[in-house]
């Protein structure tokens, strides 16, 4: 599969210089093209997983804002296999949006997709197959991105129908859709269509957060003023040493103690010591309970929430997790 000489860039290369290289581990690669990908088809959301990490996915609608809905226009994905001559494949949306080229497969007019990728799986580039009728150039025209939920420009397909977008590290979200009438761009077919054809990145170590080591519901009482304890487990692959204190965030918060101790186990909640270095951290209470409120909206007695966290190594290579907390409200509300 050829790689296009046309990609632009615009506000996607400022955002890739300003995240800076993506960190090396293990390729995984998505294949949308590959027999497993086809059991994605005919429901709004599927998870595809390859090498033990899931892929979550949604089809629906999504304007020029990036304001995405789940099944909108009656979206569901659709897996399409290659047509000699016609349409070289991949993962599209089929909706009741007529594409006005008798295909109804694919991604045309205000149609998205809406990948989130695991804590485990950093991506490094997408790439998209297909063309538009209208032009005469056998090559789609362009398709917006956004990543993180943010716009971050747009790119141009090649004449082979191809095009390979990298990624910058740190994206968790990636949507696109189809420019159909953007002024930049011209000309423009009257229905631009295309597919997914695979997604490629990097499985990162793997990381195990414990938050309230010895808890099992790890209860955080939102009026403390106290302090949250947390533990970056250590394992036989990962040596809690190797953790930069500095980097580690919860929920986007940085702690404002760390220690190496044996804090717990992996495993079932209230494992004790296991022998095994581990990187106990201590937040801000109220920091974290106001990174819930940005993060979730609402705050009500004995939700669950799920706080993700980050970290890098001393080498360079980044780790992530997740883990949950039951918030508390005294007096119930």
């Amino acid at each position: 599969m050829k790689t296009s000489g046309r990609v632009v860039f615009g506000l996607l290369l400022a955002l890739i210089l300003a995240f800076g290289d993506v960190a090396r581990g293990a390729t995984l690669v998505y294949d949308f093209l590959a027999p497993g990908a086809v059991g994605l088809s005919g429901s709004e959301t599927g998870t595809y997983t390859v090498g033990g990490v899931p892929l979550f996915i949604e089809a629906g609608s999504l304007d020029a804002e990036g304001v995405f809905e789940r099944g909108g226009f009656g979206a569901t994905l659709a897996v399409i296999q290659p047509l000699p001559d016609y349409f070289p494949g991949g993962l599209g949306v089929l909706s009741s949006i007529p594409s006005g080229t008798g295909l109804e497969e694919g991604l045309s007019h205000d149609e998205g997709l809406l990948f989130h990728f695991s804590p485990g799986f950093e991506p490094t580039r997408f790439t998209l197959n297909g063309f538009t009728y209208g032009t005469g150039s056998g090559g789609f025209e362009a398709v917006r991105i956004f990543l993180n939920g943010a716009y971050a420009g747009y790119a141009l397909g090649d004449f082979d129908g191809t095009v390979t977008i990298p990624l910058p590290a740190g994206v968790t979200t990636l949507a696109l859709s189809p420019v159909w009438d953007f002024d930049l761009i011209s000309p423009l077919s009257s229905d631009p269509m295309f597919a997914v054809a695979s997604i490629e990145g990097n499985v990162l170590p793997q990381a195990v957060l414990d938050i309230k080591p010895g808890s099992c519901e790890n209860p955080l009482n939102l009026r403390s003023r106290g302090v949250l304890p947390a533990a970056i487990l250590g394992t036989g692959g990962l040596n809690a040493a190797g953790i930069d204190p500095a980097s580690v965030r919860l929920a986007g918060v940085a702690p404002v103690r760390s220690s190496l101790e044996d804090a717990g186990a992996p495993g079932d909640c209230g494992a004790g010591p296991d022998g095994i270095p581990d990187l106990a951290l201590k937040f801000d209470t109220q920091a974290i309970v106001q990174a819930i409120g940005a993060r979730f909206g609402s705050i009500h007695d004995r939700r669950t929430v799920v706080l993700p966290f980050e970290a890098k190594l001393r080498d360079g290579r980044v780790i992530r997790g997740e883990d949950t907390v039951l918030l508390i409200v005294p007096g119930g509300r």
